[in-house]
């Protein structure tokens, strides 16, 4: 006969079976995007285009310039962008604007929630169309 210890561990792991049979939820990709164009995509914009809600992508140190670099769309995306280390002192998107020729770090206009993440970033050099 089974003591009431033992009868209670029993039902407790009986109870979590259910819990382990669903596992994690479900987690999107990791891509890896570096100021040289190395890693999963060569550009920001580009690593977007392709991810999913649910996907990261991450930022390798660095100072990340020109096309597809700036001007950054995330098309209503549940997605996370943000610095590998989490240090926006050591991750910069320079946006290289000028008077003649304006840009900026984001444009989030296409129904983006709190699901997506910009986080660990210094976005400098820009200068908004509307001024």
């Amino acid at each position: 006969m089974r003591t009431r210890t033992e009868t209670l561990a029993a039902l407790l792991a009986l109870a979590l079976i259910p819990l382990a049979a669903l596992g994690h939820p479900a987690r999107g990709a990791t891509y890896l995007v570096t100021p040289d164009g190395g890693g999963d995509y060569p550009t920001i914009q580009q690593a977007i285009d392709h991810a999913s809600d649910g996907d990261t992508i991450l930022l390798t140190d660095g100072i990340y310039q020109g096309a597809f670099n700036r001007d950054i769309r995330f098309w209503g995306k549940a997605i996370s962008l943000r610095s590998q280390n989490d240090d926006p002192t050591a991750c910069i998107i320079d946006c290289q604007a000028t008077p003649e020729e304006p840009a900026r770090g984001f444009t989030l206009s296409s129904g983006e929630t709190e699901q997506t993440v910009i986080r660990g970033l210094t976005i400098q050099g820009g200068i908004s169309p509307d001024t």
